[in-house]
């Protein structure tokens, strides 16, 4: 696994599905990710070329997929793309980006799936896990960006920490700065017009003597 510096759409760990390492170390990785909210996992097959993205919660609890080419949804995409032998695979970290249709509540718990794999059920008997509140989950969105080409780290210096970032959190003294620059503006204009009603006549009067 190379773990790669950060674009839009975070992609956080990325690499090859073979033999050696397969979709259960991939699993696992996406599992110790504690500080990524809701990771996704994007898989492309190069036997069968089909790509497809699975979304999870926070804690390894697998919430849904959906493959591009066929739109399949749901566990059966979620199986398919999890018996992939030969591919690659991005784990991504779309922050507040919106993703779309790979929500559909399964809460399969990842742990469980690892110890079936290679091979996966044809129903999802046994795999779902005890979850929080549906609550917490914030895959429902609109939108989502492909990530921008990355530029790797040296490999002395691979960590999937720190992936919270100060940068990216809501910083509310800056709004309330913002605020308040506001409302003094305004009282500004307030004062400048009641002025200018009261005392228009002398101040175009002195204006005129300046112009002269």
């Amino acid at each position: 696994m190379e773990l790669l510096c950060r674009s839009i759409v975070d992609v956080i760990v990325e690499g090859k599905i073979t033999a050696e390492e397969g979709v259960d170390e991939v699993l696992q990785t996406i599992i110790d990710l504690k500080t990524v909210a809701n990771p996704v996992l994007r898989i492309n097959c190069l036997d069968a070329r089909f790509q497809g993205k699975i979304g999870f919660a926070q804690g390894g609890f697998i919430l849904g997929a959906k493959i591009d080419e066929t739109g399949e949804l749901g566990y059966p995409a979620v199986r398919r793309l999890l018996m992939v032998r030969n591919g690659n695979y991005a784990i991504l970290d779309p922050e507040k980006q919106v993703v779309q249709d790979i929500n559909q509540t399964l809460w399969l718990d990842a742990e469980k799936v690892i110890q079936v794999l290679p091979d996966m059920p044809q129903l999802p008997d046994g795999l779902v896990g005890a979850h929080p509140s549906a609550a917490t989950t914030t895959l429902v969105y609109d939108r989502y960006e492909e990530p921008s080409p990355v530029v790797r780290r040296p490999a002395e210096r691979a960590s999937v920490g720190g992936v919270n970032s100060k940068a990216r959190q809501f910083n509310p003294s800056d709004w309330r700065r913002r605020y308040a620059m506001l409302i003094g503006l305004a009282l500004i204009l307030i004062i400048l017009a009641a002025a200018y009603m009261y005392y228009g006549d002398q101040i175009l009067a002195l204006l005129h003597t300046f112009i002269k």
